[in-house]
């Protein structure tokens, strides 16, 4: 086999003096001097030819920026976007313990729990057999806890019993403990989670903050009475805690129905008295009003919720009832749209969305638009039927698995403008390390590495001087390299 010239090396090798100016002029969070520290001790030690040592420099850099990266997207609700930058980060840093569970922890909010439960576990082999250094053992804590939450996703509820124990043995935090708590409640054992309800408040005091969170534990298990005994106990301590009489008024609605509304709308009524901007009394206070077919009441409440929580699609749905039943069709059928656009997983609530589907499509049949009705009736049907199997995977104990969700949350705008000028900002010196492991990679011959290091430049900063042309003469010499190879 005739090896490929040399000379390519020099040729691709022209490494730009890359300037970090714009990466510096960022707002300096923490990880920022990191990071900085890490790019610039890659281009001190290439100056001085060390390029092996460069080499480990620039990906430290890479995989903290993308990082980053990744987490700034996942917190703007793009999960779609945000895996590839994070899968990126762990094969550039694969013993990162921090970096797979920030991971794990997105993975869990887009309704991916195999692929948080792969990462958690890694994560745990990362660490040493023994957690014996203080640092050691909060970091298996915490991977335990993550591990056990993927756990209890995929409904294997008893398998997270045992990793929330094992977290709080390791770090007998609040939120170790509790999980521990209401897994019970999960687990139908009532007097297991009254113990340890009963320890944490010998430890961590029998305050009105412990309290609501006991009680809506109980909320969320559907023991009603309990939640609303936990939730009246934390109003004698302190009838002023945020969240404490929404979450009253939430439970006394569960509980008692229309028989509590009375009741529940009073509580609501006081917690926005103490807090005018809470996003969750509004919706209940507009339902209320639509049961009792107070409309104007109702219109006001959803115009305040929609104010103080917009994109959410429960609202969408409470003002497509108030049209129905006020007789607005051309409002309602622009209501039950904005509802299945804001309902980024369909699975919320049972399959809640598949009512809107089903009404928007017989309101487009009754209006002519027969082709577009029956396409909403048959999606309905197919939520029926996923509903379906999921009611029955419960039962079974089995999980109905579901493609994960690419977005969790509609941002604000000013939030996703904030993300586009971080990477902006970061993109050229992503792009510049990414330029240079590729030219050292050349240089060692390995030119499939140089192109995949130059196509990653190219993505991050397409007018990166040269980048075109070192990307083609790699990919180039690694398809001769191949072929070569490949006659032998």
């Amino acid at each position: 086999m005739k090896p490929p010239p040399k000379r390519l090396a020099l040729l691709l090798a022209g490494i730009s003096a890359s300037s970090i100016a714009a990466f510096a002029a960022q707002s300096n969070p923490p990880s920022n001097e990191a990071m900085r520290r890490h790019y610039d001790a890659a281009f001190r030690l290439q100056s001085q030819g060390r390029t092996a040592e460069a080499d480990a420099e620039h990906k430290l850099f890479l995989a903290a920026a993308l990082e980053r990266v990744a987490d700034a997207r996942a917190n703007i609700g793009e999960y779609g976007q945000a895996a590839p930058a994070y899968e990126e980060a762990v094969q550039l840093s694969p013993g990162d313990i921090a970096l797979h569970l920030e991971y794990a922890e997105a993975a869990l909010d887009a309704e991916d729990p195999a692929k948080a439960k792969l990462l958690a576990e890694q994560a745990l082999a990362l660490l040493p057999p023994t957690a014996s250094p203080r640092s050691d053992a909060e970091s298996r804590a915490h991977a335990e806890y993550v591990l056990g939450r993927a756990l209890w996703n995929t409904g294997d509820h008893k398998g997270a019993l045992e990793r929330y124990q094992a977290a709080a043995a390791l770090d007998p935090s609040f939120d170790h403990i509790y999980a521990i708590g209401a897994t019970y409640l999960t687990l139908a054992d009532k007097p297991a989670a009254a113990k340890v309800f009963a320890r944490m408040l010998a430890k961590f005091g029998d305050t009105a903050a412990v309290r609501m969170r006991l009680g809506r534990g109980y909320a969320l298990a559907a023991d009603y009475p309990e939640a609303i005994q936990e939730f009246k106990a934390a109003l004698a301590k302190d009838d002023r805690l945020p969240g404490l009489h929404y979450s009253l008024g939430a439970a006394t609605m569960q509980a008692e129905s229309e028989k509590g509304y009375a009741a529940a709308e009073a509580e609501f009524r006081k917690e926005l008295a103490l807090n005018p901007k809470d996003t969750y009394s509004y919706p209940q206070l507009a339902h209320i009003a639509l049961r009792r077919r107070d409309y104007q009441q109702a219109e006001i409440d959803l115009a305040r919720a929609d104010e103080l929580a917009p994109g959410d699609p429960e609202t969408a749905l409470k003002w497509a009832q108030l049209y129905t039943e006020t007789g607005r069709p051309a409002e309602t059928e622009a209501a039950l749209r904005r509802a299945i656009a804001e309902t980024l997983n369909p699975a919320r609530n049972h399959y809640e969305i598949q009512k809107a589907h089903y009404q928007l499509g017989r309101l487009l049949i009754q209006d002519g638009n027969l082709d577009e009705g029956k396409q909403e009736v048959a999606i309905s049907e197919q939520l029926l039927e996923q509903n379906r199997l999921q009611d029955e995977a419960s039962l079974s104990g089995k999980l109905v698995v579901q493609a994960p969700l690419r977005r969790t949350h509609l941002a604000r705008p000013d939030e996703i403008a904030q993300e586009k000028r971080f990477e902006a900002q970061i993109a050229p010196a992503i792009a510049s390390s990414y330029d240079n492991l590729g030219v050292h990679a050349a240089v060692r011959d390995d030119y499939a590495s140089a192109a995949a290091c130059f196509a990653s430049a190219e993505q991050w900063n397409p007018a990166l001087p040269g980048i075109e042309d070192k990307l083609a003469r790699a990919a180039s010499m690694a398809s001769t390299a191949w072929n070569s190879s490949s006659r032998e």
